[in-house]
């Protein structure tokens, strides 16, 4: 099989569709300008190996997708992590693969359906494992785009799908061994970036904040010669007035920082949550639209996940080996943002996910006890040692928890939290889809009017008794489950939020019709 490329500069940079036709040995790839392409080979972005030995496909660390011919079939890597997927979209007599949901629906002259409400639900449900996640959501001509996570997808002449998990790290038994590994892996990564046979290379730059976990994966970015960081100066209103900006812990480390504004979306007039809410996932990394002009041409290292992969204490972390992650999908919306812009996102504590186990084990061994802070709620001795030992006193990061980023599911207001000029354009593509009102597209009759009402006060008093058992774990120093027999996705009455995924890809999806 071979590969016909097709480049269009008006496509998203490193945006791709591959289209494979029924014992058709030709495959023909629609991409963006910063693809990178050769005979029998594409990718975008980066992995821990060398640039021309093409070997994506077997690599531990794949931070982007692309795909290789063979004779028997064409071969397509996945990214790593699951913070991003890959969709096919099949028919009797060809197969669409793709980087972006929006993309794959404009090439197969398709859209998301105004009568489903749960896309949020389905595409944020890989935080609970790959085992329990949603693998497949419907479209509007009742055929289903199936989604892939962390796995390399095989397609044969005769459209015989095969899909297989991405090659694991080691394992580790210390926290020099860990360190060892991430230090050595992060510099192939640099390498591959930076190499004199790509069209475009990439540099690394580092996200910074008050916590724990972006400082640690700040240190680490140092390792491969990252100089500049990149802050928020406070979180969300909900995590109380104090600052969060990692300024000061920066200056300690010899980076150079800027710092933004979370909010600045909101006084732009062009859409900006669009392209974050349309990969179905929440929207909330919608304030990192403010970083934009620093983030062509980077390797962006975030601390997304530390919660889960770095934390002392977790209720099961023999979990996070099926990719799971709690119940935040922080950084999954940056996937179209990121085709778009051109950037490669390297979100670090992910890079071990799998090993969570052996991570979880070091966490809570005599020898990292000198870097636990004594709390059994706010623990994460791995960053925490990490970042003290570049000289950083321990009162300046990781005192109490904080976030900045902005979700647009569950009970946020929608006039609250997307700019007004966003708000007003949501609100005329929801009279476009239904003349006849909001609640025609929220209920199906009388009985499910009263059954979404009702949900809400169950999953309330089912979130209060399992708090009080985590609480009573955590003072016995036992790590209890949060368990959720009413799904959060029932944590609020159905609402607008639910078609903040259709405004999206219906606003962004015209950047792919060439």
């Amino acid at each position: 099989m071979q590969f016909l490329f097709r480049a269009t500069a008006s496509l998203p940079r490193m945006a791709w569709c591959a289209r494979i036709n029924r014992d058709n040995p030709v495959v023909v790839v629609e991409h963006g300008s910063w693809v990178e392409t050769a005979e029998g080979c594409f990718f975008e972005g980066i992995w821990n190996g060398g640039f021309t030995d093409g070997a994506f496909l077997e690599a531990s660390m794949c931070l982007g997708s692309g795909g290789r011919t063979a004779p028997e079939a064409v071969h397509f890597a996945g990214v790593s992590h699951s913070l991003e997927r890959l969709h096919l979209f099949e028919t009797p007599d060809e197969v669409l693969l793709s980087n972006s949901l929006a993309f794959i629906l404009t090439e197969s002259g398709n859209d998301l359906a105004t009568s489903y409400r749960f896309y949020d639900r389905d595409l944020m449900s890989f935080v609970k494992g790959l085992h329990a996640l949603t693998d497949t959501i419907p479209t509007a001509s009742g055929q289903a785009i199936r989604l892939v996570y962390s796995s390399n997808v095989s397609i044969a002449p005769d459209l015989t799908i095969t899909t297989t998990r991405k090659p694991q790290p080691p394992t580790f038994s210390s926290y020099d061994d860990y360190v060892s590994y991430m230090v050595r892996e992060l510099r192939s990564l640099a390498e591959n970036a930076a190499s004199a046979s790509r069209h475009h290379t990439f540099s690394p730059l580092a996200t910074i904040s008050s916590g724990y976990d972006s400082p640690a994966a700040a240190v680490l970015a140092q390792t491969v010669g990252c100089t500049e960081a990149l802050t928020f100066s406070s979180p969300r209103k909900d995590f109380g007035p104090e600052s969060d900006s990692g300024k000061e812990i920066g200056r300690i480390l010899g980076l150079s920082v800027r710092e933004f504004d979370r909010t600045g979306y909101r006084a732009v007039d062009t859409l900006p949550e669009a392209e974050f809410l349309a990969v179905g996932t929440g929207g909330e990394d919608v304030v990192m639209c403010a970083f934009e002009a620093y983030l062509p041409g980077t390797l962006l290292f975030t601390g997304f996940l530390g919660d889960t992969i770095w934390g002392r204490l977790h209720p099961d972390p023999q979990g996070s080996q099926d990719y799971k992650m709690g119940v935040s999908p922080g950084g999954s919306t940056l996937a179209e943002f990121r085709l778009r812009v051109g950037f490669v996102h390297v979100p670090v504590p992910l890079l071990a996910l799998t090993r969570h186990p052996d991570l979880h084990r070091i966490s809570n061994s005599a020898e990292m006890r000198p870097w636990r802070s004594g709390s059994n709620r706010y623990d994460r001795p791995i960053p925490r040692r990490l970042v003290e030992e570049r000289g950083v006193p321990r009162h300046l990061f990781g005192t109490s928890k904080r976030a900045v980023t902005q979700p647009f599911y569950f009970n946020e207001p929608l006039a609250e939290v997307l700019a007004p000029h966003s708000y007003e354009d949501f609100k005329e593509f929801l009279a476009s889809i239904s003349p006849q009102g909001l609640d025609r597209l929220l209920w199906r009759g009388l009985g499910e009017r009263f059954l979404y009402a009702l949900l809400p006060l169950l999953h309330r008093l089912n979130y209060i008794m399992s708090r009080v058992l985590v609480g009573l774990g955590g003072r016995l120093g036992i790590a209890v489950p949060l368990r959720l027999f009413v799904p959060i996705r029932f944590r609020q009455r159905l609402k607008e939020n639910l078609f903040a995924v259709h405004w999206g890809v219906s606003r962004i999806r015209r950047r792919y019709q060439r």
